[in-house]
């Protein structure tokens, strides 16, 4: 038995090892099969690498050769220049035996050209621009040369000092001139560069001012508010009167010196700056009222005397179309007060009229029609029919020709008589709806309304506001109303 199990045994351990040879040779022999496939793979990637390599090295290349490629059209950096208003200043002084007498520190602005770009890429600005820097310089440079000089105002200081007694003399107040920039404000073609100023000449205080330059960068000259008009004259006389309206209203003519209006109408021009909702108008200390008032500033609305603007006017100021239509609208109001007794008349030159109507027959002085371009009936409808339609210009002349407008020897002449305003009109605003065209729309009126109190014989307002729709048109001339109320 022992035999036969170690026969088995060896018999048994015989096919293992037969196995594992088997085993041995099949992993050598598939080895070999594997490294055979690796060496073909091996020289058919070694055949291959020269051109795999040369393509390779043509794509690495290919983003660096792009530029050079391009070069020839690659586009110039964008170069931009602008106009920009800076500060420069000059300082003095005047001064004997080694007392300093007067002393001048003057601000003044100048135009320089900003280029917007790649430094190194500007080079130089454009000629026209550069041409509208110098005449800003030249015009800002000539104000300065208005100033005083230290020189000028130490030989003033001197006479006085001279005259004073000599144990005072330490007490001698330096005389002085000085400018500084205040606000500065551009918008499309509009520079606007408020200077406040001061002098000092003796006495209990200096004597301050504001001077507002304007500059027009298309044309590259400075401006004045007559520049902007067709109607110099007309213009000054409508603003004087709107300004001394607007203090008699707010009952505020106590504030100012008895004479201010004659003042105000006096003026020459006019100190104007131009600012997000209207014109301010600035006064000079003294001129309308007393030292405590400072400098007097009236604002008026721009849609007030958007209609006295011509061309460079509209171009400079840029206004917002609603604002244009409500210019429209103050321009056809004062159309329509000349139906209410209003027009403009030459009250040296007069002649008598029959008048019949449902009161009888009754002779009518009349007045010579006095309006720039309006000589004729003929005239009166052509000027009417700007601002209003064709139907409601007829309707309103067959309503009171020739009651209000007649013609004698072919000249044109008005009534001298109109209505009372209501009374019961506290105040009106208004709002521009335009239509999605953008080619007309209508003007709500609101109108606020007041009751008189009969024991103070005061008005106070009651809180009704009435409404009312006034329908318009826009054409190459602006605003044609279709209907028009009689509101005041």
């Amino acid at each position: 038995m022992e035999m036969t199990r170690e026969r088995l045994r060896r018999t048994a351990g015989g096919a293992e090892r037969k196995k594992k040879m088997k085993k041995t040779l099949a992993l050598a022999i598939l080895l070999l099969l594997l490294l055979t496939g690796c060496a073909q793979k091996a020289a058919e990637q070694s055949a291959a690498a020269p051109e795999q390599q040369t393509a390779q090295a043509a794509e690495d290349r290919a983003p660096d050769a792009a530029p050079d490629a391009a070069a020839g059209t690659e586009a110039e950096p964008e170069v931009t220049w602008r106009y920009e208003v800076k500060t420069e200043n000059v300082k003095d002084k005047y001064e004997d035996a080694g007392v300093v007498l007067a002393t001048t520190d003057n601000d003044y602005p100048v135009l320089e050209l900003v280029c917007d770009g790649e430094e190194g890429k500007c080079g130089e600005p454009p000629e026209e621009m550069q041409a509208v820097v110098d005449a800003f310089y030249k015009g800002s440079w000539g104000y300065m040369l208005e100033l005083d000089t230290a020189y000028e105002l130490g030989k003033m200081a001197l006479e006085q000092y001279n005259e004073t007694d000599p144990e005072y003399r330490q007490y001698f107040p330096t005389y002085y001139n000085w400018t500084e920039i205040g606000e500065t404000r551009q918008a499309g073609d509009l520079i606007e560069v408020q200077v406040f100023g001061s002098t000092y000449l003796g006495g209990a205080h200096g004597v301050e001012e504001i001077k507002n330059f304007h500059f027009d960068l298309k044309t590259g000259e400075f401006f004045e508010l007559s520049d902007l008009t067709d109607e110099p004259e007309k213009l000054h006389d409508w603003v004087a009167e709107e300004i001394i309206n607007g203090i008699f209203d707010r009952g505020e003519e106590k504030e100012y010196f008895d004479n201010f209006f004659d003042s105000i109408r006096a003026r020459e021009t006019y100190n104007v700056s131009f600012g997000e909702d209207g014109m301010t108008v600035i006064f000079d200390e003294y001129e309308i009222a007393p030292y405590a008032s400072g400098l007097p500033e009236f604002t008026i609305p721009y849609e007030k005397f958007a209609r006295f603007l011509n061309a460079r006017g509209e171009r400079l100021l840029d206004l917002p179309l609603e604002t244009r239509v409500l210019g429209d609208y103050y321009d056809a109001l004062e159309l329509w007060y000349w139906f209410e007794g209003s027009a403009p008349l030459d009250y040296d030159d007069t002649r008598e009229g029959t008048i019949t109507n449902d009161y009888g027959t009754y002779e009518m002085p009349y007045l010579r029609f006095d309006e720039p371009g309006i000589k004729t009936l003929a005239d009166l409808r052509a000027r009417l029919l700007t601002r209003f339609s064709e139907d409601l210009v007829e309707k309103r002349l067959d309503e009171t020709t020739p009651a209000m407008f007649r013609e004698f020897d072919g000249v044109l002449y008005a009534a001298a008589a109109g209505r009372g305003t209501d009374w019961t009109v506290e105040s009106v605003d208004y709002e521009v709806e335009l239509n999605d065209a953008k080619d007309g729309g209508q003007i709500l009126a609101n109108i606020h309304r007041c009751e008189l109190n009969e024991d103070t014989m005061e008005r106070y307002s009651t809180g009704v506001v009435d409404q009312v729709a006034i329908p318009f048109t826009l054409g190459e001339n602006g605003a044609v109303f279709t209907y028009f109320p009689t509101i005041w």
